[in-house]
């Protein structure tokens, strides 16, 4: 299981904080309402702990180094298609 999750280069760090269910909804069939169970039995093989379907994980910003802004000064950071992500 991970802890930690950065992007190379652009100084983001995020601590994983838990691991996230995955909700029965995605068995259910938008048109008629009925459950196919298709999706849910898939994750069950690998994704299983404890009684629960586990889809993904929750993180949390550890750092970030603020002299590396946008041209608007606000925190957005865009991941892009080959950064490099390290997990620890």
């Amino acid at each position: 299981f991970w802890e930690t999750v950065a992007v190379k280069n652009k100084n983001i760090n995020w601590k994983v904080t838990g691991k996230c269910a995955r909700c029965s909804m995605v068995d259910i069939d938008p048109t008629s309402g009925m459950r196919r169970g298709q999706t849910l039995r898939a994750l069950a093989d690998y994704r299983r702990c404890r009684g629960q379907i586990y889809f993904g994980i929750f993180l949390g910003l550890v750092k970030k180094d603020m002299n590396d802004v946008t041209e608007s000064d606000n925190d957005l950071v865009w991941l892009e298609e080959g950064d490099e992500i390290i997990v620890e």
